[in-house]
């Protein structure tokens, strides 16, 4: 790509200006010391190596999270004919440490959910999360536990 190459090439040349690509926003960053620095470096992008750029706002990737333990009941329902599918599921989500992901454990015994649907659980729990939360943000950092539940 014309753009990359051009741009790491202004970066060998310019050690202050850092490229960063950020795959989630489908953005490509020019950091730099400040308007001034960029403009330049942008007007030397288009002169020496004949890249035209478009620039705009950086797009914040936000995320969520939780602050307090709390606990919940999820429910799924399939109705196609005859007695259908029906499952409960309850869960405690507690916050984990900035950085540390997703964790899920399974502590439901005595077969409350049969083992078979528990990867289908944590499907559904992560799936939820990435919908997200309250904002509609992507929620991490967590750490949730199926402990019980109950099934047709």
């Amino acid at each position: 790509d014309k753009l990359m190459i051009a741009l790491h090439r202004l970066q060998e040349e310019d050690t202050v200006l850092r490229v960063e690509r950020v795959d989630e926003t489908h953005q490509t960053l020019l950091w730099g010391t400040g308007d001034t620095h960029l403009n330049v470096s942008l007007e030397r992008l288009h002169r020496k190596y004949g890249v035209e750029v478009q620039t705009v706002d950086i797009i914040i990737p936000y995320r969520e999270t939780i602050t307090q333990p709390s606990q919940g009941e999820g429910k799924y329902k399939k109705q196609t004919g005859g007695h259908g599918q029906y499952g409960v599921v309850d869960i405690r989500i507690e916050p984990l440490e900035r950085g540390s992901g997703y964790l899920f454990t399974d502590q439901v015994v005595g077969g409350a959910i049969p083992r078979q649907y528990i990867p289908a659980v944590e499907k559904g729990i992560e799936e939820s999360m990435a919908q997200g939360g309250t904002h509609g943000f992507p929620v991490v950092d967590v750490h949730v536990t199926c402990y019980d539940g109950k099934y047709h």
